[in-house]
């Protein structure tokens, strides 16, 4: 049987199945998302979504259609049903994760890191056995190789003239094309790198924004998304010419008329690069300015299209101005709306050529109060107002480019500290303090604002480096009420009275009147932390019952050991409406140590007036093991739990409740993992932590813990007493030593370390 004949009945069944776009749409998807999925399983993870719904996808999307375009130039055959056949052929792509799982490849699917240096060696060695390639497994070097030899032979079986020129030809162009996408990142570094400054690293090549807003994660996935995005841009043209000469024609049609509109979203690119100095442009600067000009351009052909055809377009517009950026997204949405306005053609065209114009300006930061600015939203509207009528109106454009070319519309900051300073904010104000004061400080690096660095430095514990900041900025001319609070804080740490008082009536010069009662306020609490009742009672006298006074003198009495009189004002502050959770779980505790009063019932009525709070649930949990010895409501401290489990308050008090009821190996581990997530832990849960890892035995993770507890509280001696036993009991005599002799003459410590010596001894003889 000539081998050809059972090739065109494959070739034939694939092409007559009956399956129409969006099903062939759902093949690829499900294709696609499938191998994401058993390449993520191998990591343990879910990719996230700018890597997931951009970067993965195009990464296929683009192999897909330039592949089809080879084929197409060698086979002839028809696009329709070669694009039919190829994506029933792309399910090919799941084998490389289930080949490796079956040839127990280790090495995780990748990008080949490719340099100049190993390109020709890659290439050579792609099908060579013998060589490892990392990132190239064995299944992605099998579908390589099924993947080229099938081109070549369905070009062999379906060209018209020439067929094994064809299929040898074909197979060899398409061998280096294939292999192109295993390294295409580094391929693009290797080739943009010398035209763009950089540390030599594609990483940082595609992910260093200079310019334009970095995103918070993803950076790199977004830049490789817009850059696949300009080859399948252009591509696309090409298929829509060969697929549907109807959407074809009407985009010829509408090229002519949207020419002004084009134009417009030009003139915003050409704003962009001109509002960045010279040399000031990155790479990722370049490729996010370029994707927000293809947003708008899509959107152009959206606006051009009906049908499926709009959908596909106003989608991918879409898409592309996500990855170039939050700004750019909001304007793309602005004008996507805009398109669709109703009345007058000719005006709505005229406002969405002003959007467009704001879109792909806004990559790199403009000022609208700038003049080049509102000329050219001025001008930018009635230039394609008029050029519905008159193509020669379209000329008016050059005064606008004019304007950005002689006056670039630039904003005081650009957009790269404009998203760091918006970064910093979201960090600061959901509580992510960490993730803040890594921010503030590349902010203030930056030349940006100091202010929510000496904020997070502060709660963060970094006192004396908020001091700095802080202090720095005044000196350079800061005198804003914000700052002042936080030297007032800075002081009140301190326990400062000079200086706090001096801070004090600068923050009350230039405090807006809304925030005098706070500082007001701010100054009862310092007076409450350092113990000056007599103060207090003397504003108390002449305020009554006011509940910041009531609040205040709670917390005087507690600094001053006397819990009784605390407990009293705290309960009486209760019934203000202002009492917060915090004074809820600080009263329940009170009673608790002073057991004066009902910390049951205070938990119950507290859960009454503001529900399931955390910092009542977890006040009512330590109150029980200070009152009675012993844990109980374990159903508060599972719900604790599972709605904060990297808390560290959390976590200290599921510690504290496991060590009252007896099971050290929970102890150990809530223990331990409010050490790994704290800055600075508490001498507190050191000790639970070292307590339930000696009565379970587990004298190797003891040993690290007094070791690390040694260092960050180096005046605690049974953190050193702990160490030295376990470690005279491992034979590490040299450290053993050292540790001894820093608390020689203590007895107790000697006799703790002995002793522990002692059993470890007995434990690792048994």
């Amino acid at each position: 049987m000539n081998l050809k004949t059972p090739i065109d009945r494959v070739i034939n069944w694939g092409d007559s199945l009956p399956v129409s776009p969006w099903q062939l749409a759902a093949v690829f998807a499900v294709t696609v998302i499938m191998r994401n999925l058993l390449e993520a399983m191998t990591l343990g993870l879910i990719f996230p979504a700018p890597a997931f719904m951009l970067h993965f996808p195009v990464a296929y999307i683009f192999p897909l259609l330039m592949l089809v375009f080879v084929m197409r130039m060698f086979s002839g055959y028809q696009t329709a049903k070669l694009l039919k056949i190829m994506v029933l052929a792309w399910t090919l792509t799941l084998l490389p994760p289930i080949i490796d799982k079956l040839a127990g490849t280790t090495s995780a699917i990748g990008y080949f890191p490719l340099e100049r240096s190993n390109a020709a060696w890659f290439l050579l060695n792609f099908f060579n056995p013998a060589v490892s390639l990392n990132g190239t497994t064995t299944g992605i070097r099998v579908e390589a190789a099924i993947g080229c030899i099938l081109a070549g032979v369905f070009t062999w079986a379906v060209a018209p003239n020439k067929r094994i020129l064809r299929g040898v030809l074909n197979t060899v162009v398409f061998a280096p094309v294939f292999l192109s996408f295993f390294t295409w990142p580094y391929l693009i570094g290797v080739i943009f790198q010398p035209f763009f400054p950089g540390d030599g690293v594609t990483h940082s090549l595609l992910q260093w924004h200079a310019a334009t807003e970095a995103p918070v994660t993803g950076a790199s996935h977004f830049i490789v998304y817009l850059v696949d995005m300009i080859p399948v841009s252009l591509l696309s043209l090409w298929f829509v010419k060969e697929l549907s000469e109807k959407h074809w024609m009407e985009f010829k049609q509408a090229a002519g008329n949207n020419i002004p509109i084009s134009l417009a979203a030009v003139l915003g690119t050409v704003a962009a690069f001109a509002v960045v100095p010279a040399g000031g442009l990155t790479m990722a600067d370049t490729i996010t300015i370029s994707g927000a000009l293809m947003a708008s351009l899509w959107l152009v052909a959206a606006a051009s299209w009906k049908g499926h055809f709009r959908i596909v377009a106003s989608l991918t517009a879409l898409t592309l101005a996500w990855a170039s950026g939050w700004e750019t997204l909001v304007f793309a949405g602005l004008a996507f709306a805009a398109a669709g306005l109703p009345g007058p053609k000719r005006l709505r065209q005229a406002v969405f050529a002003a959007m467009l114009f704001v879109t792909t300006l806004s990559p790199a930061g403009f000022s609208l109060a700038a003049p080049a600015a509102v000329l050219s939203l001025i001008v930018v509207p009635v230039a394609v107002f008029l050029a519905q009528k008159r193509s020669s109106a379209a000329v008016l454009l050059v005064i606008p480019l004019a304007a950005v070319l002689i006056s670039p519309p630039s904003s005081n900051r650009n957009a790269w500290e404009r998203g760091l300073a918006r970064r910093t904010d979201t960090f600061a104000r959901s509580s992510r303090i960490g993730l803040a004061l890594e921010s503030a400080a590349r902010l203030a690096a930056g030349g940006g604002s100091w202010l929510t660095l000496g904020e997070t430095t502060h709660l963060t514990g970094q006192n004396e480096r908020s001091r700095y900041v802080c202090e720095t900025a005044v000196a350079r001319g800061d005198s804003s009420a914000s700052l002042m609070k936080v030297m007032m804080n800075l002081a009140f740490v301190r326990k400062d009275t000079t200086e706090f008082n001096r801070i004090f009536d600068l923050y009350i010069d230039v405090a807006d009147e809304s925030e005098l009662s706070s500082a007001v306020n701010m100054r009862v609490s310092f007076l409450s932390l350092t113990g000056d009742t007599a103060s207090l009672n003397y504003i108390h006298s002449r305020t009554g019952m006011n509940p910041m006074i009531l609040r205040s003198m709670a917390t005087a009495h507690l600094t001053m050991g006397d819990t009784m009189r605390s407990l009293q004002y705290s309960m009486a502050f209760l019934d203000s409406p202002v009492a917060a959770a915090e004074d809820w779980a600080m009263t329940i505790t009170l009673a608790a140590v002073t057991g004066e009063a009902d910390w049951d019932s205070l938990y119950n009525e507290a859960e009454h007036r503001l529900g399931y709070c955390l910092p009542v649930m977890l006040a009512r949990l330590r109150a029980c093991v200070i009152a009675t010895g012993r844990g109980d409501r374990n159903d508060l401290l599972h719900r604790c739990v599972l709605i904060k489990p990297d808390n560290n308050e959390v976590l200290e008090t599921a510690a504290m409740w496991f060590a009252a009821e007896n099971k050290p190996d929970s102890t150990l581990v809530f223990a331990s993992r409010a050490i790994a997530g704290e800055l600075y832990p508490s001498p507190a849960v050191f000790s639970l932590a070292l307590n339930a890892a000696l009565q379970t035995g587990n004298y190797t993770e003891a040993a690290v813990t007094a070791r690390y507890a040694a260092y960050c509280y180096p005046g605690m001696v049974r953190n050193r007493a702990i160490l030295a036993g376990i470690l005279k009991a491992g034979g590490n005599t040299v450290e053993s030593a050292l540790l001894v002799e820093s608390f020689s003459g203590i007895q107790w410590a000697e006799d703790l370390c002995d002793s522990l010596e002692s059993v470890v001894c007995e434990a690792e003889y048994y």
